[in-house]
C-alpha cells in the first residue's frame, strides 16, 4: 500500500495559501481524520521544522499521532539509504556546501525514505530547479529515476489538465493536489 510522505511545504503552502484555516478550517480537519486513519505520514524532522514556529500550523501539528510521524534516524533501512544518498548528491552536485545543506534538511531524508520503500510516495510543493549546484526534491528524484509528477516537472502549470491516475501511481514525488486527487480527498 502506498504511503504518502509529506514534506514541510506540503502542510506550509496550504496553511499559508490555499487552505488558511480562518477560511478552510474543513480542510485541516480533513487532513487530519486521513493522518489518523490513512496511509498519510511525515518524519520527525518536517515536525520538528513546523513547530519552529509558534502558531495555528504547529499546534494542528501537535495533534497528528505520533504513529505517524516516522524517525527516520532511528530507521536503519532508511540511515543506509541516506548514505548512499549522501555520495550521489556530491557526485552529482558542483557546490558541496549546497549539497551538505539539502543533506541537514528534511528533504534528504525523505528521498531516503523513498530509496529505502517502494511504497513511499514524497508529497511536496517545491518546485521541479534543474541547478547543478543546488539540489532540490523533484530535481534528487529525477536524478535517481524516479518518476515525479508532470505537475512538478511544469512548475504546475496545468494542473488540473494534468489527471491521469495511471501516470501519478508510478510517480515517487507528487503535489498535495495529487496525492488528494488519487485518494479521492475532497472539501
Amino acid at each position: 500500500m502506498v504511503k504518502f510522505l509529506f514534506d514541510a511545504n506540503a502542510f506550509i503552502t496550504p496553511f499559508n495559501i490555499y487552505y488558511h484555516p480562518e477560511i478552510a478550517p474543513g480542510f485541516w480537519l480533513k487532513l487530519k481524520n486521513y493522518f489518523e486513519t490513512r496511509n498519510f505520514y511525515t518524519i520527525k524532522k518536517v515536525y520538528e521544522e513546523i513547530l519552529e514556529k509558534e502558531d495555528r500550523l504547529s499546534n494542528w501539528m501537535k495533534e497528528l499521532p505520533s504513529q505517524k510521524i516516522l524517525d527516520s534516524e532511528n530507521d536503519a533501512k532508511v540511515m543506509e539509504k541516506y548514505g548512499e544518498l549522501s555520495d550521489f548528491l556530491l557526485q552529482e552536485y558542483e557546490s558541496e556546501e549546497e549539497v551538505e545543506a539539502f543533506l541537514e534538511s528534511a528533504d534528504a531524508y525523505l528521498i531516503a525514505h523513498a530509496m529505502a520503500d517502494e511504497e513511499v510516495v514524497i508529497v511536496t510543493f517545491e518546485k521541479y530547479s534543474n541547478s547543478p549546484t543546488t539540489p532540490n526534491i523533484p530535481a534528487v528524484c529525477q536524478k535517481l529515476n524516479f518518476n515525479f509528477s508532470i505537475a512538478l516537472q511544469k512548475n504546475y502549470e496545468l494542473i488540473w489538465e494534468i489527471r491521469d491516475a495511471n501516470h501519478l501511481s508510478s510517480c515517487k514525488c507528487i503535489t498535495l493536489f495529487e496525492a488528494m486527487y488519487l485518494v479521492g480527498f475532497r472539501i
